[in-house]
């Protein structure tokens, strides 16, 4: 990941978010079909998924991959659906 790019997202450039994301945005999608079992829900998971991100960019340390921090956004989406 670049860090002019996610310095950019963090400043609230959406093209560089989607810079970002793009890359991940299938894989989650089937990840969050795994989990839901609904290709409808899949998408709107992942939708809510973006935006959480997005939303909380600004608190990505960056400890771990941004993949990896997505698909825990994207699991722990799946699940409180899930649970409501």
């Amino acid at each position: 990941m670049e860090q002019a790019t996610l310095q950019r997202a963090r400043a609230g450039d959406e093209r560089a978010f989607a810079e970002l994301t793009d890359p991940y945005r299938r894989e989650l999608q089937v990840h969050c079909y795994r989990l839901t079992g609904s290709l409808t829900d899949a998408e709107d998971m992942l939708q809510e998924t973006l935006l959480a991100a997005w939303r909380g960019l600004a608190g990505f340390q960056e400890r771990s991959s941004l993949r990896s921090w997505l698909y825990r956004i994207a699991t722990n989406q799946c699940l409180n659906a899930l649970r409501s």
